[in-house]
């Protein structure tokens, strides 16, 4: 993997990566975003898997974590000013990276966080994008949803008397001893979490730790701003739900998603959070039900004929 840089409208750099299909005439481009705390490193195997079915693969690490640039002094504290950034950075890599390298239509795939800010990005910019596949996606946090204006003002409240880049409870610096694989909320399959962990003790500059009160608070004045907007989501739009996710809540993800229009929810009951991490039996029928979607969307070539 080759890294390359690119500086956000605000001079942050972040890292990205451009991976080529193994076709020679490209089915379209993926724009693959990463979840919260994740980096490019994670994805190799999915990378790959999109790469085979004839796809360009784009995919960065949003600012504060992997590697790209770090806001605070300590490089594990996960702290944003405003979940917007975000999405400015998107658009930036989307147009200054992605489109004059694009082939084909464009793909839209995020997990977790990212699949939360594709959908701020699709509601607030409009961007022309073929369809929009979200694993995961952060459409509600471990806290129930009337809850999280309590939560919200709590935050609020920290920020208010000069804790917003203070660790929320019980979040701290990245500690590998303290990931074990029994009861991890992530992946039921042993090798591929030991993987995830590898690609952070082998370079501990791309992990990151716990959230922050301002990081906190940003998340849920997003959540409130983008939720009741999800109607105006007009792509057609993939849900790959996990059904024991213990991160994302998959039953009031399930809820918010069905404001979305031109929805289709596929749900694997067995999945944890990190889906496309998951046991080869749970992985082989999410890339059936994105291989189907695929083929219903307009000017995505067919499989077949990217491999002939």
């Amino acid at each position: 993997m080759q890294e390359q840089f690119f500086s956000s409208p605000d001079g942050t750099r972040l890292r990205f990566a451009h991976f080529h299909a193994a076709t020679e005439q490209a089915r379209g481009t993926v724009l693959f975003l990463e979840g919260r705390r994740e980096c490019i490193e994670i994805y190799l195997e999915p990378i790959v898997e999109w790469t085979g079915r004839g796809f360009d693969v784009f995919v960065f690490d949003w600012r504060g974590q992997g590697g790209s640039d770090r806001p605070l002094a300590d490089p594990h504290k996960h702290h944003v000013r405003s979940f917007d950034d975000y999405r400015n950075d998107l658009q930036a890599f989307a147009e200054a990276v992605v489109r004059p390298q694009q082939r084909g239509p464009l793909i839209v795939f995020g997990h977790s966080m990212g699949g939360f800010v594709a959908l701020d990005w699709l509601i607030q910019e409009r961007p022309n994008v073929a369809a929009a596949i979200l694993a995961a996606p952060m459409l509600a946090l471990p806290v129930s949803s009337w809850m999280h204006g309590t939560s919200l003002g709590l935050c609020h409240m920290a920020m208010r008397l000069g804790f917003a880049e203070s660790y929320t409870p019980g979040e701290g610096r990245f500690d590998p001893a303290c990931w074990s694989f029994e009861n991890n909320p992530l992946t039921q399959d042993p090798e591929r979490f030991q993987l995830i962990l590898h690609c952070f003790t082998a370079r501990p500059e791309l992990a990151i730790g716990g959230v922050t009160y301002g990081w906190l608070g940003a998340a849920l004045e997003a959540l409130i701003r983008v939720r009741p907007r999800l109607g105006e989501v007009s792509v057609p739009t993939l849900l790959l739900n996990s059904g024991q996710d213990r991160v994302t809540l998959s039953h009031e993800v399930s809820y918010w998603a069905q404001n979305i229009p031109a929805i289709t929810e596929k749900i694997h009951p067995s999945a944890r959070h990190d889906i496309m991490a998951e046991t080869d039996d749970i992985r082989l029928q999410v890339w059936r039900d994105i291989d189907a979607f695929l083929a219903q969307i307009d000017n995505v070539a067919p499989q077949d004929r990217a491999f002939s």
